[in-house]
């Protein structure tokens, strides 16, 4: 959770550097997109020791009974995500011209 909130930190100072620095004829940013690399790094290990951490506990501490349902909804929550995020991608990416609706 500490990676998380460092995340968070380092997603506002790239979010702050990049409205700060835009260029007066585009609609871009002047920013390098290295500036997103601590970002990402700890953005993984969050992820990284999560994952670890709820494969530990579904293994180890919960009950027998009860570790193929906790695996399930892990697993359930990881594709649902996918779902969601496949679904915004494809929403975005939509062309604009699609959505010009002309009243004749």
């Amino acid at each position: 959770m500490c990676f998380a909130v460092i995340t968070m930190i380092f997603a506002g100072f790239v979010e702050f550097a990049q409205r700060t620095n835009w260029t007066k004829d585009s609609k871009y940013s002047n920013v390098s997109i290295y500036v997103q690399i601590p970002q990402g790094i700890t953005m993984g290990l969050s992820e990284l020791f999560i994952m670890v951490a709820s494969y530990e506990y579904a293994y180890f501490s919960a009950p027998v009974s009860g570790q193929s349902l906790f695996m399930s909804l892990r697993f359930c929550s990881i594709g649902l995500s996918s779902i969601v995020g496949v679904l915004y991608i494809n929403l975005c990416s939509i062309d604009s011209s699609l959505l010009d609706f002309k009243v004749s």
